[in-house]
């Protein structure tokens, strides 16, 4: 296949193709699975031209690296030099429609990459683009959320996935009983307020606990501002770290909290694998953005912790909840459980050993690759997509709902007339 790949890199500043194979870049999850999936599918023989508007200092010979402004300028390109499929993430911005739109255009077939939505607004655009040939989400709880749009007859699903060569070196790292770490980004979608909020609690009956924390606002921008403690927007310290942890970094290091703001993968393992709880987003009301598919929560996992995280979205798929970690139901249920888990190590303990074996059969870099190699073959060849199926195991009251519209989709005359539930509920909103 000749296959093309765009990632707006803008916020990175300068970056290196070998640093990031071996760990030396910390990046977003959705960056280092794009980079990672170029590289992979580079590797396994197939001709890639990967686009980015930051070119890494040191380019690597398995890649074609070309230097464009932005996503319409790659599709120009792509088209110049016959790229088969152009595969772009959805950044839910200015960029990504006028991309899309300019493929339509052009004539240039594309792979929207989605890992948080689509939401409506995108959903309706890679809808109505005959050059959107698939969109590609990274759970079946992601898909369900677009059953009732049409977009969804151009859905298909690919699990994020990990490299196991670079987690060897981490086996014989000593682990701390009463280490907990939290990987993440420091902001509301990631839920790191809830665990501020629960420490003192925890800390309360584990005076000797350590909360180690690896996240900033840095991570997705890399010129965020920071507030007095150095490690979130100013607004989201004081009102959800400062009440709980304390205005400064002694203090919350005397609460057992330390905080490692932006690290490098390689640091980040390593504090995984000396602790024996993980967390990753808490949220879990409907109200929250929930995980699609955590890179935090399958490194948690294959590094041999315990992993705790919120019972909704994607963290329903990549935790198997009472097996590898617990899934929390609500925000009062996070210091009890952390407290259950510091309280049997062995409950820990059991759990991590699990959590290598869960991740290893299910989300290995090698079952990703082939999955989208199949996929990226399939769109070529013109082959119908396969959306996942509706089940009754994951099925709430909204996936339910949805599916009852898409099933009355597929009667013509009301396939045009037919609202979303986001619509009709907008419809008897308040106003």
């Amino acid at each position: 296949m000749k296959l093309g790949f765009y990632l707006n890199l803008s916020h990175l500043g300068r970056w290196d193709w070998n640093e990031f194979l071996v760990g030396d870049i910390g990046l977003s999850g959705t960056d280092s699975q794009a980079l990672h999936l170029a590289y992979d599918l580079a590797v396994n023989g197939h001709e890639v031209f990967f686009f980015s508007t930051q070119a890494a200092e040191t380019p690597i010979e398995r890649l074609k690296h070309i230097q464009v402004d932005d996503l319409e300028a790659a599709v120009i390109q792509a088209k110049q030099i016959e790229v088969e499929l152009l595969v772009f993430c959805n950044r839910h911005d200015r960029e990504t429609i006028a991309g899309a739109r300019k493929c339509e255009i052009v004539n240039q077939p594309c792979v929207v990459w989605d890992h948080n939505g689509p939401w409506p607004e995108m959903a309706n655009i890679f809808s109505s683009l005959k050059c959107v040939r698939r969109v590609v989400c990274v759970s079946v709880a992601q898909t369900d959320n677009v059953r009732d749009y049409p977009v969804f007859n151009k859905i298909d699903f690919v699990h994020n996935g990990i490299d196991w060569d670079l987690l060897k070196s981490y086996d014989s790292m000593e682990r701390n009983p009463l280490g907990v770490c939290y990987l993440g980004a420091l902001k509301p979608a990631k839920g790191f307020q809830h665990l501020a909020k629960a420490w003192p609690s925890v800390h309360k009956v584990f005076p000797e606990a350590t909360l180690t924390v690896v996240g900033s606002a840095k991570l997705y921008d890399r010129n965020s501002e920071l507030g007095p403690l150095g490690i979130a927007e100013p607004e989201f310290e004081l009102s959800y770290i400062v009440p709980y942890l304390g205005d400064t970094i002694e203090e919350a290091k005397s609460k057992g909290v330390i905080f490692l703001g932006l690290s490098l993968p390689r640091n980040l393992r390593s504090v995984i694998a000396s602790s024996s709880i993980g967390v990753i987003n808490p949220n879990c009301s409907q109200t929250e953005l929930a995980e699609c598919c955590s890179i935090s929560s399958l490194e948690i996992q294959a590094l041999g912790a315990a992993i705790v995280g919120g019972n909704i979205g994607g963290n329903k798929e990549t935790i198997n909840n009472g097996k590898t970690g617990i899934l929390i139901n609500s925000e009062n249920d996070l210091a009890s459980t952390l407290i259950k888990l510091l309280s049997h190590p062995d409950l820990s303990r059991q759990m991590g050993q699990n959590g290598i074996q869960w991740v290893r059969d299910n989300f290995s870099r090698d079952l990703t690759v082939q999955r989208w190699s199949s996929l990226l073959e399939a769109v070529i060849r013109n082959e119908k997509p396969c959306p996942p199926d509706f089940s009754w195991k994951r099925a709430t009251g909204k996936v339910i709902t949805r599916e009852g519209i898409r099933q009355l989709r597929k009667v013509p005359i009301l396939n045009d007339k037919l609202l979303t539930l986001r619509e009709i509920k907008a419809l008897f909103a308040k106003p």
